[in-house]
């Protein structure tokens, strides 16, 4: 492959959001982490996850862990995982949540250990996080 296709490609993937398919590390879950919950239609949860935003070495690191409640819609519910943005300061910086660790129940949540991805360098000013899943809709 030419040298300027090769270098094409590499700036290509360095201007778009981060695809978080690598765990850089691994936190416990505290206090400090918010839990949300995935609903379809009929009302019941089909996924519980904990998620929290740190600042590691000059990064942006997204922690999460989840479990499973429902296998009926799980395949819907890794959908809106894979879909899923963060966004900082209105940009997407990172994309596909999947890496989130799973715990076995609702209450090992409490003592689970969160995998992290990186979300790229912390920007000077934070005017704005927002997280969305798909078109999934996540309550707190």
């Amino acid at each position: 492959m030419p040298l300027r296709i090769i270098a094409v490609i590499v700036s290509f993937l360095l201007a778009g959001p981060v695809l978080a398919n690598d765990v850089v590390t691994q936190i416990p879950v505290d206090e400090d982490f918010v839990e949300n919950r995935i609903s379809w239609t009929s009302g019941h949860d089909s996924y519980v996850f904990r998620t929290r935003l740190i600042g590691q070495d000059g990064m942006i690191l997204f922690c999460g862990v989840g479990v499973y409640l429902s296998g009926q819609y799980r395949s819907a519910t890794n959908k809106g995982l894979r879909d899923a943005e963060l966004k900082v300061n209105g940009q997407t910086v990172l994309r596909d949540v999947r890496y989130f660790a799973v715990a076995n129940s609702t209450r090992a949540l409490d003592t689970a250990t969160a995998n992290c991805a990186s979300a790229g360098p912390i920007p000077q000013n934070i005017d704005s996080i927002d997280f969305k899943l798909g078109r999934l809709q996540a309550r707190n």
